[in-house]
């Protein structure tokens, strides 16, 4: 049990570690989106993996976050954290 514990809480570490040095590069590099992709590739792959299943409607697209996208970037962020 201590062992998946820690599992978690190092791979909780990484993704939100990973996260912020993203953000780093991408406000250096002056929001370019090509880079914006390439960077976070890595943590977008649940996402990718669910819109391939489920493409997005014209909802999924508007600026104002409504529960779907919610619900979707919570998914995101713990299935990246239980995957790495």
């Amino acid at each position: 049990m201590k062992r998946v514990l820690l599992s978690i809480g190092i791979s909780f570490l990484i993704v939100v570690g990973y996260l912020m040095i993203t953000s780093v590069i991408v406000v250096l590099t002056g929001f370019d989106r090509s880079t914006i992709l390439f960077v976070q590739l890595p943590v977008r792959l649940p996402q990718i993996v669910y819109y391939y299943f489920y493409p997005p409607s014209a909802e999924d697209f508007q600026i104002e976050m409504t529960r779907r996208k919610a619900i979707l970037a919570f998914l995101s962020f713990v299935i990246n954290v239980l995957l790495y």
